[in-house]
This record gives structure tokens, C-alpha cells and sequence, in this order.
């Protein structure tokens, strides 16, 4: 909802018929649209990595293994996917 009150409101004209700030309004625009696109992403990876390890989890304690000893894959993987998250983010703010 932001991102489009901001588009209406720097996409404006002034009596002249020349756009007011365009360029601010570009780069408020991209950031919203940035941070709404990794927002996005970053919710639904956490549903799914929450998910994930609860399976794992479970396998483990049903298979009698310790969980220390793999809870540094699962940290490893979480990292790894939020940082190709916000990475693809940034690259497609700012191609």
C-alpha cells in the first residue's frame, strides 16, 4: 500500500506539466519495492526452514542421534538461502 500512495503522490505533475522530483520518487520507489521483495522472500523461507527442521528434527530424535551435531547443517543452509535471498533482491534493485 505504501509503494503506491508514494508512485501516486511523486507522480503528480505540476502546472507546467513537468513531474515533480522523478528522481527521488524513482529511488523511494525501488527501495520500497526492494524491501517488499525481500520481505516477501525472507517470510516464506523462514515458514519453510521452520518446516524443515521440525522434520529433521523429528527423523533424528525417532533415529536416537544427537541433534547438536546437526543443528550446524541447518544453520549453514539458513544462512547460506537468506543471504541468495536478499543478494537476488539487490541485483534485481539495482539492474
Amino acid at each position: 500500500m505504501v509503494f503506491w500512495q508514494l508512485a501516486y503522490t511523486f507522480n503528480v505533475r505540476d502546472l507546467n506539466g513537468n513531474l515533480n522530483h522523478e528522481q527521488k520518487a524513482r529511488q523511494y520507489i525501488n527501495g520500497i519495492w526492494f524491501t517488499s521483495n525481500v520481505t516477501f522472500n525472507l517470510a516464506h523461507w523462514i515458514f519453510a526452514f521452520n518446516y524443515l527442521a521440525l522434520s529433521f528434527r523429528l527423523k533424528l530424535t525417532s533415529e536416537g542421534l544427537p541433534e547438536d551435531k546437526y543443528n550446524k547443517v541447518l544453520n549453514a543452509v539458513n544462512a547460506v538461502v537468506i543471504l541468495l535471498i536478499v543478494a537476488a533482491s539487490a541485483v534485481d534493485w539495482a539492474v
